[in-house]
């Protein structure tokens, strides 16, 4: 983008440019925030357009509200144009973990390691900082999905002194929560947040001159700006209603325009042809559409091509080769949402028989779905087995408990999808939400395993005293009761609380060696091989070996 073309942002431009400059300095971010339509995505798409310039590398990503349940969507198109030169220099470990969360290969026996992914980034950036200064340039932030915002915290927090500056566009105002956990990545003198201003009456003039060749009379330039607020899209917006509409006559006493830019918005929508609309529904319904996938949905694909360029040609989307995205993302949203709900299912049935991808698939199923259905029940809990392997645990959570609620007449397996989803809401960070699950389960499941499995999962999310843990450690182990690998498991957990938590050697012991007997009436190597490691431990610390 020209930088002739950004008007009235001359301070902005300013900020971005010492914020390039001072690279060589170490890391350092910029966070742009603002309302939509207030010019963050065109301030970002400049820093790009210098960091190119004279940085030996710019990695882009814009966050799409369509892809923030896709687990490492963000992180994928962060990263897809490097992959092939820096991942045969990974270590072997971390470049398997980045391999099995990008889908470039499939997850073996154990689960990726959302640290594990979080640290090859960081090797990642590390080896492309060698070669000279890099940009990390991060659009709408606010949807980058959980996955991706997990392992970019880990690489983050971990720089130094690399040349490496990260350039991010968040919506809202200043006092909401910082994305990624910025500050804590970067120091108070390295974090930058640059709240955009409105624009003035002048700039607001020139803007709508430059961009739609429309010269305002003074009453309609007062009328827009009060309208707008100095919003520059929402200017441009209402200068393109000017054009299409015969608010400006002579006879007119007042311009007549909507007065959000939500309706705005929808009206130009609502003036494209029918089968234009129809087609962009799909494109609203899609993470990460193409002209092919969208043909393919729609299944005709000349009707396709025409709708679209009908649409590009309007400006109400972008065509890229064969990618498409809205020019705003306002338009997406009001695309899908002001669509039928049944057209809306009918799409997400049509997209799911072509997507490939299994969690993209059952979540189009579970859009498509009028009610509980126990086929797209079980397309979610696989989804949520995969996002687990590769590592996006606050994914597989989501969709843990979404197969859950889709599980229709079986009220045992919903139990259990919702324990699971428990289970990767802890591995996740979020024991709260985990902790709510497992409550609500204490007051549903039947006495025995079933209870004490719960018991277990809760154990492990809270971090009470010491003595409300031992109190629902041996409440567990009485519903336990003759079952042995839960009475191991449950016991080989209490002689860690006793040893570390109570300073209680002997029963520590008693318990460890408990375990033991009845890890070996099971028989499972892995169990045993466990629980003599936890025993060797308690003996070594209380000298009994």
């Amino acid at each position: 983008m020209a930088e002739t073309a950004v008007i009235g942002r001359d301070e902005e431009l300013a900020e971005i440019g010492a914020f390039l400059d001072g690279v060589s300095q170490g890391p350092a971010a910029l966070v742009l925030s603002g309302e939509a339509g207030i010019g963050k995505t065109m301030l970002l798409r400049v820093g790009v357009a210098r960091a190119r310039e004279r940085f030996a590398c710019v990695l882009t990503c814009r966050g799409i509200e369509g892809e923030a349940s896709l687990s490492f969507a963000g992180l994928s198109d962060l990263l897809g144009a490097v992959l092939d030169d820096v991942l045969p220099l990974l270590v072997a470990p971390r470049r398997r973990a980045l391999e099995i969360a990008l889908l470039l290969v499939q997850p073996g026996e154990e689960a990726a390691d959302a640290h594990a992914v979080g640290l090859a980034v960081l090797d990642v950036l590390r080896i492309l900082a060698d070669t000279g200064p890099i940009l990390l340039a991060l659009d709408d932030a606010q949807w980058l999905d959980p996955a991706s915002t997990a392992v970019l915290q880990i690489a983050l927090r971990r720089l130094r002194d690399e040349p490496i500056r990260l350039l991010v566009t968040l919506r809202g105002e200043r006092g909401l929560s910082l994305p990624l956990e910025l500050g804590r990545s970067f120091a108070e003198e390295r974090l930058t947040w640059l709240p955009l201003r409105p624009l003035g009456r002048g700039a607001l003039r020139d803007l709508v001159g430059d961009k739609l060749r429309l010269e305002l009379s003074r009453s309609e330039l007062g009328r827009i700006e009060d309208t707008c607020g100095g919003n520059p899209f929402y200017a441009l917006e209402l200068g393109r209603e000017l054009l299409q509409s015969e608010a400006r006559s002579p006879e007119a006493s007042e311009l007549r325009v909507p007065e959000s830019l939500r309706q705005l918005l929808g009206g130009r929508l609502a003036r494209l042809p029918a089968e234009t609309a129809e087609v962009l529904l799909y494109v609203a319904a899609l993470a990460r559409p193409t002209v092919e996938l969208v043909a393919a949905a729609h299944g005709d694909p000349a009707r396709v091509r025409q709708a679209l360029s009908e649409a590009a040609a309007g400006e109400v989307i972008e065509l890229r080769g064969s990618s498409i995205r809205f020019g705003h993302p306002l338009l997406a949203s009001i695309c899908y949402e002001d669509a039928p709900v049944w057209d809306r299912r009918a799409a997400h049935r049509a997209l799911a028989a072509i997507t490939k991808d299994i969690e993209e698939r059952a979540r189009h199923l579970a859009r498509a779905a009028e009610g509980p259905d126990p086929a797209v029940a079980s397309e979610l809990d696989a989804a949520a087995v995969q996002a687990a392997a590769r590592g996006a645990t606050a994914s597989a959570a989501e969709l843990g408990e979404l197969a859950a609620a889709f599980t229709r007449n079986d009220v045992a397996l919903s139990q259990q999808r919702r324990l699971r989803a428990a289970n990767y809401h802890r591995l996740a960070g979020d024991s709260e939400r985990a902790a709510g699950l497992l409550d609500q389960l204490l007051t549903e499941v039947p006495a025995g395993a079933e209870r004490a499995d719960v018991l277990i999962q809760l154990i492990r999310t809270l971090r009470g005293s010491p003595s409300s843990q031992l109190e629902r450690l041996d409440e567990a182990l009485a519903e336990a009761a003759d079952d042995d690998r839960l009475a191991a498991e449950i016991l080989g957990i209490r002689a860690n609380e006793r040893l570390w938590n109570m300073d209680d050697g002997r029963a520590a012991l008693d318990d460890g060696r408990a375990a033991l007997e009845r890890a070996e009436r099971v028989g499972d190597p892995s169990l045993l091989a466990a629980t003599i490691a936890r025993l060797a431990s308690v003996e070594a610390l209380t000298g009994e070996m």
